[in-house]
């Protein structure tokens, strides 16, 4: 080690001291001479080891700066930093990477801050040196992140939120806006995606543990790609140069999910994952990291959906539209009442070889597999009133005929997802090239066969409904309900879907040190995205069938809000059947390939990008600006129908876009940091808008055609944000207060609408997607994160909380069916209110962690006929509780509780406060051992 030595009053000085301005003058020198030097004139005693500084060289320090501010500059760009800071010695050390060729550390001590507490502390500590506006999620010192669900741990973080399937994260969104405005990257590169009709990246099959860290960048530079209008999230991988030797973290847990009341098998979940890391070699120049995971969770869910209303006067007589009355009823049109068991696997892996020789030089291989393999079985029962009801009063009345249908569908689903990456870097001394390629492949298979009997519309169906609270159903002859032979066979059809997408992303960037405070970095991007959509549907028919031959034993489960028990078609009886017994069952040719290639197309897109960007870094600032060029070409390959012949075309665009960007960070003090940035970022169409089939019929002389639209506009939006944030204690590693506000403004919004078109006399009403004049979003976020609130008295003072609220304002017009305007305050699946809060505390071996989100209202669906039929996402309240307690060195035993509050997923039709969907899947339950070698 060498010890840099001051006088002797500063061994003796406080840890304020540290914060006085003070002359320096050390010139550009070897890094250890410059130690000892600026140890001298800042009178403080710093401490490194002579290995890590050998043939490093210093920057120059000329000028008035506290002591950190003065050190942090000679370091900057040497890999090295701040790693411990005690008032009055300070020890520096090599950054810690973060996923290989990571450019933002986190310094930490391990052996004083474990856990949650140090979840924050690197997370605090990697935005405070961030040099862009970010966010950030670390593991702790087990290798765990906040969530099992990488989706789940993101929703903890201000501005971002979950977008969820049933009762876990699938989705991340940023600022509020819905997944398709953020990009996700696994080390920089984008990562395939295998959503059925959009871009959003589905990342709920890839455990938190896989991944050592996750930065949400909110403001971009020209060298990030720039089809992220919401945000990028970037998952960084573990290297195996993190630690020091062997690395081994491990965890296994069973579960139990309360919500098993549908007839099915009942099982327990389990899950478990490891993590193993080692350097080998004769200098231990090689790296090795293996990570692996294992999921299965069974549990059922149980849903009321409301397909729509009709509205009657008291007398009975339909109302088209209700708009601006208050005599009316509103009556469903349909009550789907839909449950079903669900056994979920995840499972795979990954793998990393590192090559780092010495300082200069970093190469890595990695390849992950992940797997999701879902297997659902849904039992349906529909309620369809025929008729205009018998209404008794403004909340109940009757109706005198319906139809009923009774319907069961498997659900197969593999959603596996490949990743191969190469990255090579090497540091010349004044510049840095760093070269990445990845290949990510993601696919959706589906199979799911399903069969639906449904009974004729008759007076033996008629019922007493209420519409207090949820609508409800009483039928006036249950036996008859209960009678399978009354349900005619009508469908029985396998709807077979398969997604199929790969990305290739090649990338290059190098940067040049130019003097003591500029350099420049430059570089380029080639990206290729293809897409492939097949979907079959073949369908039979056969007479004679009801079901009474399929219907399960079980005749006493009601499902929630049902007066009857509903009658389970048995899906291995029928399709058994239908094997030994073909000849009773006819194919239908023209439905079966009609539905399929109206469906299919290929989609290829290639970007080809390139940057010029400048960094100027002073004592308290950091600039980066420039602007980023990227050029989109695009091929479809889809089908159309036209009087009933299945026609395929081709279509090509082909479109070019210069994106500015600055980001500005400036040190107010040693604790406080003022950031601004401005930019311009793209958000391109999803490929269900662009390609897809197309469909015409003619009713009533109007033809009307649904189709997509290969001729959109990429959104643009022109960002500027500004946030101010305080650090508690050194590094801030006691927690952060912060507040930011943002704008943006977003050209080209894409909203699905309708209109009218006359073309030779002929009306043709046409359903695309559009390109909208925009959309303005402006935002508030608020963060606070206190590790030890000290200020409370004994063991209360070992509490610690973090929290956060974001807030989203928009000013937003869709074009209406009759070609008005309509204002809107948010956008799809846009929460305007977010807020997130932990408390956790530590007192010896035992370790909690209480959390509790709220996203607030967004909508699920806009109406462009009429704000009458706008679908609305509740506010949804979820707890969950976490509980760790050490049993000696190495191991935990691990306590978690999902969803403590039972709250159910629900929408509602805002403009009358009707239920639109009641979703219910109940709480989880896990219990297990977490170890660490």
């Amino acid at each position: 080690m060498i010890l840099a030595t001051a006088s002797i009053t500063t061994l003796l000085a406080a840890y304020p001291a540290l914060a006085q301005v003070r002359a320096f003058d050390i010139p550009a020198e070897p890094m250890a001479a410059a130690v000892t030097q600026l140890g001298q004139q800042g009178q403080i005693q710093i401490l490194a080891d002579a290995a890590d500084m050998a043939g490093l060289r210093a920057r120059p320090v000329r000028g008035e700066y506290d002591v950190r501010t003065a050190l942090r500059e000679m370091l900057a760009g040497s890999g090295l930093e701040i790693v411990a800071d005690d008032g009055r010695t300070i020890t520096i050390g090599k950054r810690a990477a973060s996923g290989p060729l990571a450019s933002e550390a986190v310094a930490v001590d391990e052996l004083v801050v474990t856990g949650y507490r140090l979840q924050n502390r690197r997370s605090v500590e990697a935005k405070r040196q961030a040099t862009t506006i970010s966010e950030f999620i670390s593991q702790d010192d087990a290798g765990q992140n906040p969530d099992y669900n990488i989706a789940d741990a993101l929703r903890r973080v201000p501005g971002v939120s979950a977008v969820f399937d049933e009762d876990e994260g699938r989705y991340a969104a940023v600022r509020g806006l819905n997944p398709d405005y953020s990009l996700v990257t696994l080390n920089g590169m984008q990562l395939a995606s295998s959503d059925q009709a959009s871009r959003r990246v589905l990342i709920e099959q890839v455990p938190a543990s896989a991944v050592s860290r996750i930065q949400i960048i909110k403001s971009l530079t020209p060298a990030m790609d720039g089809n992220a209008i919401g945000g990028s999230i970037d998952l960084q991988s573990r290297s195996a140069f993190d630690a020091k030797g062997v690395y081994f973290v491990a965890q296994g847990l069973g579960g139990y999910y309360d919500s098993n009341d549908v007839p099915g098998k009942n099982r327990l979940s389990y899950r478990g994952d490891a993590t193993f890391s080692t350097t080998f070699g004769s200098e231990k120049q090689f790296g090795l990291v293996l990570s692996g995971s294992y999921f299965q969770r069974t549990r059922d869910q149980e849903r009321l959906i409301i397909a729509g209303y009709s509205y009657y006067t008291p007398a009975g007589v339909a109302v088209a539209d209700p708009r601006g009355r208050t005599d009316l009823v509103g009556l469903p049109n349909g009550s789907n009442y839909l449950n079903y068991t669900l056994t979920s696997k995840r499972f795979g892996g990954s793998g990393t070889l590192e090559y780092k020789p010495n300082d200069q030089l970093h190469a890595s291989l990695y390849y992950s597999r992940y797997t999701q393999d879902d297997d659902e079985t849904r039992y349906g029962q529909v309620v369809t009133p025929v008729g205009a009801p018998q209404i008794t009063s403004p909340s109940t009345g009757v109706v005198t005929q319906a139809r009923v249908s009774a319907s069961v569908s498997q659900f197969v689903i593999s959603k596996p997802i490949d990743v191969a990456q190469a990255r090579v870097g090497y540091d010349f001394g004044r510049g840095k090239l760093d070269v990445r390629g990845s290949f990510s492949q993601a696919k959706w298979d589906e199979r799911g066969p399903g069969i639906a009997f449904v009974t004729p519309a008759t007076a033996q169906l008629g019922y007493r409904y209420g519409l207090d609270g949820v609508p409800s159903i009483s039928f006036l002859n249950p036996d008859y309900l209960a009678n399978p032979a009354n349900y005619p066979l009508t469908t029985s059809n396998s709807v077979n879907f398969n997604v199929r997408e790969r990305v290739k992303d090649v990338q290059a960037d190098y940067t040049l040190d130019l003097d003591d405070s500029w350099s420049i970095a430059l570089g380029g991007k080639f990206k290729e995205t293809e897409r492939l959509l097949d979907r079959e549907q073949p369908t039979w028919t056969s007479a004679g069938l009801t079901l009474a031959d399929f219907v399960k034993d079980e005749r006493s489960y009601a499902p929630p809000y049902a007066t009857s028990p509903m009658l389970l078609p048995s899906r291995t009886a029928f399709w058994s059947s239908f094997e030994a017994n073909p000849g009773r069952f006819t194919y239908s040719t023209a439905a079966s390939a009609t539905a399929g290639l109206t469906a299919d197309y290929l989609f290829d897109e290639k970007v080809s990008a390139g940057y010029l960007m400048a960094t100027h870094q002073g004592p308290r600032h950091n600039l980066i600006l420039g602007g980023r060029y990227e050029s989109t070409d695009v091929e479809i390959k889809r089908a159309i129908t036209q009087a009933g012949v299945v026609t395929p075309i081709v279509n090509n665009s082909q479109y070019n876009d210069f994106l500015p960007s600055a980001v500005l960070t400036y040190d107010l003090t040693e604790q406080v940091k003022i950031r601004a940035a401005a930019g311009r970022t793209l958000g391109r169409a999803n490929q269900s808008d662009l390609a897809g089939g197309e469909s015409r019929s003619e009713t009533g002389g109007i033809v009307t055609v649904s189709r997509p639209n290969p001729e959109l506009k990429p959104r643009k939006a022109d960002s500027v944000d500004l946030s101010l944030e305080y650090y508690f204690g050194p590094n801030g590693a006691d927690g952060i207060v912060s507040a930011g506000v943002f704008r943006k403004k977003i050209k080209n919004e894409i909203f699905r609408g309708t209109q009218d078109q006359i073309d030779n006399g002929v009306t043709y009403r046409i359903t695309q997607p559009q390109n909208l004049e925009g959309a303005t979003l402006t935002g508030l976020e608020l963060n606070f994160v206190r590790n030890r609130l000290d200020f409370l008295p004994g063991v209360l003072s070992n509490l610690g909380v973090s929290a956060n609220y974001t807030y989203i304002d928009t000013d937003a017009q869709i074009v209406m069916a009759n070609g008005t305007r309509r204002s809107v305050s948010q956008l799809l699946e846009q929460p305007s209110h977010l807020f997130n809060a932990s408390v956790f505390y530590k007192q010896g071996p035992l370790e909690t962690r209480l959390s509790y989100s709220r996203p607030g209202e967004s909508f699920q669906s806009i109406s462009t006929s009429t704000a009458v039929e706008d679908v609305v996402y509740k506010a949804f309240n979820q707890l969950d509780l976490q509980i760790r307690y050490d049993i000696g060195e190495h191991l935990k035993v691990v306590a978690e509780g999902r969803n403590l509050l039972g709250e159910s997923r629900d929408t509602y039709r805002p403009y009358f406060g009707e239920v639109r969907e009641i979703n219910q899947h109940g709480r989880g339950f896990w219990m297990g051992v977490s170890y660490r070698y």
